[in-house]
């Protein structure tokens, strides 16, 4: 675990971002709890996500002992004097993206990975509102097309969020998203995983969103296996004239704005999605 190793921990969309993150430049995502598993990280970079900066797990590892066995700390965070910042007010970045109303935050999954891109001397790229609304209206036709092929809504449609390599991250924030937003159990993985469990859910009912990237990570073949068990493949496209960042962040507005669309179909608050609790986490 030690050496020059990029470590990003997280916790929900925070992880989720931290795989991102990790898949783009050979890092590891972790979750706190996933931290003790190793003994030795000397050498280690460590960047901490929180939009609060008050997660209670996060906290939980940096008032501890593991946390000395790092090189170095950075803590990405959208909030101004926040617990963390007190434990490290000399290793913050603040993402300064405003504040957060709803569990359906574009900017702030974005404005995490943009600032972590930035700290490590990539600034690879960002979206314009052109962009942005072109994404929109993706996402718009994406819920109109699962609506009129198969009633999407009563009762939810069996659906799955796929995407290789550093995709599964958007892939996994999808699937979170969905829930929080239609209320219903929902796979978030890789295409490379679908003979280990996933096809078995595969049949002419089934929707797969598949998350496109470059040629290495081999999409394709993950669409024929679907597409050869009877299942709908929806594919977010990939421009292979843009940076990966720009690719994954006009992605990640798709995700937020499908399951924007969906919440409000559905007659759900998508800023206060049931059960849960709202900003910061707490014990």
């Amino acid at each position: 675990c030690g050496g020059n190793h990029n470590i990003f921990v997280g916790i929900g969309t925070s992880y989720n971002m931290a795989k991102i993150l990790a898949g783009m430049y050979s890092g590891i995502a972790l979750t706190p709890d996933d931290v003790v598993l190793c003994h030795d990280y000397s050498g280690a970079h460590l960047y901490v996500l929180s939009q609060s900066g008050e997660t209670y797990d996060t906290l939980s590892l940096l008032r501890s002992s593991k946390i000395d066995t790092f090189e170095k700390v950075t803590i990405l965070t959208n909030r101004e004097n926040s617990t963390m910042e007190s434990l490290f007010p000399n290793d913050v970045v603040q993402i300064g993206c405003g504040e957060e109303k709803g569990v359906l935050a574009t900017k702030s999954a974005i404005a995490q990975l943009l600032a972590a891109d930035a700290v490590m001397g990539y600034n690879e790229s960002s979206l314009t509102i052109e962009d942005i609304e072109r994404a929109k209206e993706g996402a718009t036709l994406l819920v109109k097309d699962l609506t009129f092929r198969q009633g999407i809504w009563s009762p939810p449609t069996p659906i799955g969020f796929f995407g290789n390599g550093y995709l599964k991250g958007v892939a996994m924030e999808a699937a979170l998203k969905w829930q929080e937003s239609v209320y219903a159990t929902v796979i978030g993985t890789s295409l490379s995983e679908l003979k280990h469990g996933p096809l078995a859910c595969v049949d002419k009912n089934f929707t797969a969103v598949v998350f496109d990237g470059p040629k290495w990570l081999k999409t394709d073949i993950g669409i024929e296996e679907i597409e050869a068990r009877g299942g709908c493949v929806c594919l977010v496209a990939y421009n292979d004239k843009r940076s990966m960042m720009y690719n994954i962040m006009y992605q990640l507005v798709v995700v937020y704005w499908l399951a924007l669309l969906a919440a409000e179909e559905l007659g759900h608050d998508p800023d206060m999605p049931r059960n849960l609790a709202k900003s910061i986490t707490v014990p």
